[in-house]
């Protein structure tokens, strides 16, 4: 599956990758792979993965830090970054656990002056759901001085990890259909812990009982506050925080922000037994079409037109779509977004000139959704998608 995803594109891959990324060797700390460093907006990324592997961590990690500044400003965050964050991208997984000493079946960590993570296939993937989690902890500590009850720290970085990555930024309120059964079934055999419980246990007891029930049980409360009710809650998730900043316990801030326990565990139920078994399609539907709209920008960028939807594809498939080197993204992300769509039965079709390149996305319940992009400089500038339902 990895060459066939790696055929899309190739031809650039490397001669230019390398050309791109003004990469400087680190001195190793002792006995080690050397690392290359990477230089981004939010990270600085030391890795010694081949050059595929190095690109699609810096693409990911240019994007991952701007998404987590505006997301976590929304939520109160009113902390600065003032310095660069290190992120350690080691191949194999022998030397991360020598640079971290971390439990050997897992495959990133924040240590609190550093994200590290190991590679998961021979391709240079990360755990990037992982890596997505541990980074938000990374960022938060960098950002505010305030210590989150776990339910929140913890229920905000699974909702980061699962969060999509479309090229030029991330989808957020991803659902699983798979968590979505599992969230369903702890809810109606009423295994969760109380919430009233669940929401006062502090990071440290969170630590000495990591549970996937756990887990899921704050990712499903954040879930619920940011996107349940059309997003309603969010306001009160920021009262949250401001309260905790403030200096208010947790048990004040939570009753400020959210009131009575019964009134908030029913709501929260009732929207997760309103989601349909597959989750939110919709949200894939919108990544797929993100993900689509940034290959075409940059192949509109590099002055390739198309004459059809078909004709772009056809042009990828075979290894021929065009991209300036330094807004390179892993091929393998086009391959998997087109797959997506033909299962799901969406239809795309192309319009426009090749600096005004519009694509239109019509899902099976007759909902459209437009992908736009805008060019800078004779490169990607803004990928948007909007969506419509036909009449």
């Amino acid at each position: 599956m990895a060459g066939k995803m790696r055929s899309l594109g190739s031809f650039m891959l490397w001669a230019c990758v390398c050309a791109s990324l003004a990469a400087a060797p680190r001195p190793p700390a002792g006995r080690g792979p050397e690392l290359l460093r990477y230089d981004t907006p939010y990270y600085l990324v030391y890795t010694d993965l081949p050059p595929d592997g190095a690109a699609e961590a810096v693409a990911r990690m240019a994007r991952l830090g701007e998404v987590l500044r505006l997301r976590t400003r929304e939520l109160g965050f009113s902390g600065k970054i003032t310095a660069r964050l290190p992120f350690f991208l080691y191949a194999r997984h022998g030397d991360y656990l020598a640079a971290t000493h971390a439990a050997p079946d897992s495959a990133g960590v924040f240590l609190g002056d550093r994200l590290v993570a190991a590679a998961t296939d021979s391709r240079g993937s990360a755990a990037w759901h992982v890596v997505q989690h541990e980074a938000f902890h990374q960022f938060a500590a960098a950002t505010t001085g305030t210590e989150f009850p776990a339910w929140l720290n913890e229920g905000l970085g699974e909702y980061f990890g699962e969060a999509l990555f479309t090229g030029d930024g991330y989808t957020t309120g991803v659902v699983p259909a798979w968590r979505l059964a599992r969230v369903k079934r702890s809810l109606k055999d009423n295994t969760l812990q109380p919430l009233a419980g669940f929401a006062r246990l502090s990071q440290q007891q969170w630590n000495q009982q990591m549970t996937l029930a756990r887990y899921d049980q704050a990712w499903s409360l954040v879930q619920f506050l940011l996107h349940g009710d059309a997003g309603k809650h969010r306001e009160r998730v920021a009262r949250y925080v401001k309260s905790l900043g403030d200096g208010r316990s947790h048990e004040q801030a939570w009753s400020d922000a959210f009131g009575d326990w019964a009134d908030f565990t029913r709501a929260w139920n009732d929207y997760w037994e309103r989601l349909p078994p597959e989750g939110t399609p919709g949200v894939y539907a919108e990544t797929n079409v993100a993900t689509v709209t940034s290959f075409l920008a940059r192949a509109a960028a590099a002055g390739q037109q198309f004459d059809s939807f078909a004709d772009f594809t056809g042009i990828a498939t075979s290894g021929n779509l065009r991209c300036d080197p330094k807004d390179w993204l892993p091929p393998y992300l086009l391959k998997r977004a087109l797959d997506e769509a033909d299962k799901s039965g969406t239809t795309f079709c192309l319009a426009g000139s090749d600096k005004a390149t519009t694509l239109t996305a019509r899902l099976h319940d007759g909902t459209e959704l437009v992908g736009r992009f805008t060019l800078l400089n004779g490169r990607p500038h803004t990928i948007a998608v909007t969506r419509s339902t036909s009449p």
